[in-house]
């Protein structure tokens, strides 16, 4: 699809505003083109607009669940705004689809670390008496990295 490809030549230039007009075209053209879907989200994800980059790319994926690069993007979204669990099921899925996608298993094991220690204070600050203090302790403590001058 000319309008795609050339969005993708406009999107590699930071050309931004081009890129989504070609997108918009291409998809306009033809609404079930996943990959055009795809793109205009990472232009909307290029722009700060990670909520509509979800949305793109929530389409790409009704049409084509079999990109891995789609929920790449969309976990590099949803990690933009603070979705966690959202992030980590993307990278998830990614994996499942390409086995030995180093990039989503990193990706993947930070965000499941940050959770971890996310888990784990919460433990501490709604019950820091409680049968599950200690343990959440002994584990935040491997697990969260030493702050300065520690």
């Amino acid at each position: 699809m000319p309008y795609n490809n050339r969005g993708g030549a406009y999107m590699r230039m930071d050309r931004l505003q081009d890129a989504l007009a070609d997108f918009n075209k291409a998809i306009e053209l033809d609404p079930e083109y996943a990959d055009a879907w795809m793109n205009r989200g990472g232009v909307y994800y290029m722009m700060g607009q990670s909520d509509k980059a979800i949305t793109e790319l929530d389409r790409a994926a009704e049409l084509n669940g079999a990109n891995p690069q789609i929920y790449f993007n969309r976990a590099l979204a949803h990690e933009d705004l603070g979705h966690i669990v959202d992030a980590i099921l993307d990278y998830s899925r990614v994996i499942d689809l390409v086995p030995g996608a180093t990039a989503a298993m990193v990706s993947r094991a930070y965000l499941c670390r940050q959770l971890a220690v996310q888990d784990c204070e919460g433990v501490l600050e709604a019950d820091p008496e409680g049968p599950h203090a200690e343990a959440a302790g002994a584990l935040l403590q491997q697990i969260k990295p030493a702050e300065d001058g520690e």
